[in-house]
């Protein structure tokens, strides 16, 4: 027969404790690296519009992004800039489980139809067309084979119906033109074709077809916008020969002397139209001190002198109680001890009453009423079940004051007096 010895259980210190945690945050900070999207954010990636809002800037143009929760007064932007990066409009995107062909696809934001249309109500605005998959954004390079298919490109402008058929790509890698004074050089071009509805105009042009048009929704709305390639006002295309000054050049002179907003949202974020409130002057506060409101004035402060000037003569300066130093209190308690051992004289009968009455005013505190035959007894009995010698104390007092003798001096009343005060304040308010 064998015996197991079984040893204590083994106790965690604090330095294994911290050990484990640190490894676990390694392991989590590991899984996270391998596992985190690597590609850029939308607006900082090759697609994006950041590089944008520098040139406008730089040019002397007011341009920002829009917020999920901003207002705008209907009227105060001259331009909307609004990428469509949704190749299937009122549908939700659904990744693909195959890296390739969610790397083939190219919706980013999610966008509906109705949202699109309320935004061009209410804001002149520039659609620019989807160009690239997603693709171009993860690995940052411009490549024939990642751009999209040309349905996918037309997606969100044929729900307009502005403009009909297929965009264009002309053959050659680079098409350079030239509008607003500048060069301009695009990659793997992508144009509007020659036929457009008779509700759009061409704004540039190239014999391949139409880069930017300006089309209307119909009677009594407002104009839009259509830029055939992204790319010339895109943060990859924006490096290409004159692109940043054309691009620059072309949003100015659309939006006139009103800012530019590039709305990469969902939201229609724009009130109705107001009149703008004026701007708040000191005069306007001067009104309500003009004639005949003055009368109103003049006449609170002559009653608000005359208050004062008869409580001044009333009642008088306020009084001082004590004279504001630390022994002001004790030079008050001196002076009316004083005042009564002046008052009794060499009566010790009037000294005798005062006693008296202030045994009343001690009872009524501890008992709540007052006129017992024995006062002195009563209170040194409530004192014995607490504080025998406090008892004690408060009794020889009081007996000493009640019975003074005939041929005391002041001094020796004085000193009765003090002692029974003593006794008197520690038996209502305790000793401390």
């Amino acid at each position: 027969m064998s015996l197991t010895a079984t040893g204590p259980a083994r106790r965690w210190s604090t330095q294994d404790i911290l050990g484990l945690l640190a490894f676990a945050a390694i392991v989590a900070a590991a899984a996270w690296y391998f596992t985190r999207d690597t590609a850029l954010p939308v607006d900082r990636s090759a697609i994006g519009h950041r590089g944008l809002v520098q040139v406008v800037r730089a040019d002397g143009g007011q341009i920002s992004y829009a917020t999920e929760f901003q207002q705008v007064i209907k009227g105060t932007v001259g331009l909307r800039v609004l990428p469509i990066l949704d190749t299937e409009l009122n549908a939700d995107f659904e990744r693909p489980e195959d890296d390739a062909a969610f790397l083939k696809t190219g919706t980013e934001r999610d966008l509906q139809s109705r949202i699109l249309r309320s935004k061009l109500n209410l804001i002149p605005t520039l659609l620019v067309v989807p160009k690239w998959t997603r693709g171009m954004r993860y690995s940052g390079y411009a490549h024939s084979s990642l751009l999209l298919p040309p349905n996918d490109v037309m997606e969100g402008i044929r729900r307009l119906k502005l403009v009909d058929g297929q965009l264009s790509r002309p053959e050659g890698p680079f098409l350079r033109f030239r509008a607003y004074d500048h060069k301009g050089l695009l990659y793997a071009p992508q144009l509007f074709p020659d036929q457009l509805d008779e509700r759009c105009t061409p704004v540039i042009s190239d014999p391949a077809g139409h880069l930017l048009i300006k089309c209307s929704m119909g009677r009594d709305t407002l104009p839009v916008w259509l830029l055939s390639d992204p790319d010339l006002i895109n943060n990859h295309g924006l490096s290409l020969g004159e692109n940043a000054q054309l691009a620059a050049a072309m949003l100015t002179r659309i939006a006139g002397d009103k800012p530019i907003l590039i709305d990469p949202t969902d939201r229609i974020f724009t009130i109705a139209e107001r009149e703008p409130r004026p701007a708040r002057k000191w005069a306007d506060l001067l009104r309500f001190f003009a004639w005949p409101l003055s009368v109103a004035w003049w006449a609170l402060a002559g009653m608000t002198a005359l208050l004062l000037w008869r409580s001044w003569v009333r009642f008088g300066p306020p009084r001082k109680v004590f004279d504001d130093q630390l022994s002001a209190s004790r030079g008050e308690s001196i002076t009316a001890k004083a005042r009564i051992l002046r008052l009794a004289g060499n009566d010790p009968r009037l000294f005798q009453a005062h006693i008296e009455n202030r045994l009343r005013r001690i009872e009524r505190a501890l008992f709540g009423t007052a006129g017992s035959a024995d006062p002195i007894g009563r209170i040194t009995a409530l004192l014995k079940r607490t504080d025998p010698e406090q008892a004690a104390g408060f009794a020889a007092a009081a007996i000493a004051a009640t019975t003074p003798g005939p041929q005391m001096t002041g001094v020796q009343l004085q000193a009765l007096l003090e002692e029974f005060e003593f006794q008197a304040e520690r038996t209502v308010h305790g000793s401390r």
